[in-house]
């Protein structure tokens, strides 16, 4: 007859899984961060590289809106209701605890060793056309070759294969 007490301090896990156990939308929704209001046709404007440039997403918010989610009385209103607020009931709600937003994590794993951050950066710089011309492109890879310079307005972190290890930082689109 011990007593244990335990908390749940993270769930770190792939994005399609953070998304499920999050009780947000699908990572493919039209809303489809889990941090901020962000749509899928801003993430190519020069806005979605800005801090606070969408309204975040909270906690209390999302909270409420699971709430919602489980009184709808038939499965499809909670689809519509996901449509519209990317967001259902997640069991992990039950903990008054735990921060749905700021404690449901992507690892470091899937965005860096799978290429989930290459694949990003390809999608929004080069096939959305942020960066159109040659140019660009090479100063970008030359940015790439040396970002020693920590002094630098923070745009985008580059990191290395390893979790945790930042280079530096680089700022697209001003002249230096």
């Amino acid at each position: 007859g011990r007593v244990v007490r335990v908390i749940l301090v993270a769930v770190v896990c792939n994005k399609p899984a953070a998304h499920k156990l999050g009780g947000f939308g699908l990572h493919s929704h039209t809303n489809f961060c889990t941090k901020c209001w962000i749509s899928q046709e801003n993430k190519a404007t020069p806005s979605a590289f800005q801090a606070k440039a969408f309204l975040p997403c909270t906690n209390k918010k999302h909270r409420c809106r699971g709430e919602e989610y489980l009184r709808l009385p038939t499965k499809n209103a909670q689809k519509q209701f996901v449509k519209s607020y990317s967001a259902r009931f997640t069991q992990l709600s039950r903990l008054p605890y735990f921060d749905l937003v700021r404690q449901v994590v992507v690892d470091p794993m899937h965005n860096l060793y799978l290429g989930l951050v290459k694949t990003h950066f390809y999608h929004i710089l080069v096939q959305m056309k942020i960066l159109r011309d040659k140019h660009k492109l090479r100063v970008l890879h030359e940015l790439l070759q040396d970002v020693s310079d920590h002094n630098k307005a923070s745009f985008i972190e580059l990191t290395d294969l390893r979790p945790s290890t930042v280079y530096g930082t680089i700022e697209l689109g001003k002249a230096t």
